[in-house]
């Protein structure tokens, strides 16, 4: 007999995006959440270890192994396009490399007025972008 489960949240796509989703949503004890994901853990050599990033690429067991477009401006070569077919998604193929952006890209002192800096103008479009960009402050900040 198939036991049925009760779930609050399930969150589709355990890539870094629905892993954040389903942890955050996770911190209420009370709260019953399922991740989904088509591909497999990520307890494997090759994704604990940068130099195993190459490695990965040619499994389709880590990889969809999608393929770009031909690119004319280079003699329409096809270039290898991935995404990871593991938990953790494309974070977890790429050689645990990530880029932060740059602590004037942020705001003034965590943007309580979004002042002049280039990188935020594009928030003063809206108001609801604005407030958007200040409250995702707290989180990059939390970040490694």
């Amino acid at each position: 007999m198939v036991r049925l489960e009760h779930w609050d949240y399930i969150v589709i796509g355990g890539g870094s995006a629905g892993c954040v989703i389903a942890s955050r949503l996770s911190e209420n004890a009370d709260t019953r959440v399922l991740l989904l994901d088509a591909g497999r853990d990520d307890k494997h050599l090759y994704t604990r270890v940068p130099a195993g990033q190459m490695a990965v690429f040619p499994r389709p067991d880590m990889n969809w192994l999608y393929m770009a477009e031909p690119d004319p401006s280079r003699n329409n070569r096809v270039d290898i396009w991935p995404a990871g077919k593991i938990v953790g998604g494309g974070s977890a193929i790429n050689g645990m490399m990530f880029v932060r952006g740059h602590r004037n890209g942020l705001m003034t002192k965590y943007c309580p007025t979004l002042k002049s800096s280039k990188a935020v103008r594009w928030a003063r479009v809206t108001r609801e972008a604005a407030m958007a960009l200040s409250r995702s402050v707290e989180f990059v900040l939390k970040a490694p």
